[in-house]
């Protein structure tokens, strides 16, 4: 079974065990091996190790990026802005009313993005 029939039966299961239906309309996010561990390690040197982690426990949450990641190899990279004055493990997520942000990790943020898409960019004009 893959894992996007695994995705489906366990919706299925799960609302029909509380008297529901439902469909999962959005494909599971599967990272590319190759791609996520070129990403840490480009991370990891510019920005240190610590800074870095690994989710021992990902979810998919409902990101449309799964659609992406069916198309091409790629990697979801989530970008942390919990200021360090709060418990990042207890903390609101990002579309939380609640949530609090540290404007001070836009650069870093930026600057990621930009360098990580580069590369890419540039081999896909590459002719060769």
């Amino acid at each position: 079974m893959n894992v996007a029939t695994q995705d489906q039966t366990a919706t299925t299961t799960y609302t029909a065990a509380r008297g529901c239906t439902a469909q999962a309309v959005y494909p599971v996010t599967i990272n590319d091996d190759h791609t996520t561990a070129e990403t840490l390690a480009w991370l990891g040197e510019q920005f240190g190790g610590q800074r870095v982690q690994t989710l021992p426990n990902p979810g998919m949450g409902s990101e449309d990026f799964s659609f992406v990641l069916n198309e091409v190899p790629g990697t979801f990279v989530m970008l942390a802005t919990t200021p360090p004055d709060i418990d990042a493990d207890t903390t609101e997520f990002s579309h939380s009313p609640r949530v609090y942000f540290d404007d001070a990790v836009l650069g870093d943020q930026t600057a990621a993005l930009a360098n990580l898409a580069w590369p890419k960019l540039a081999s896909d004009a590459d002719p060769e």
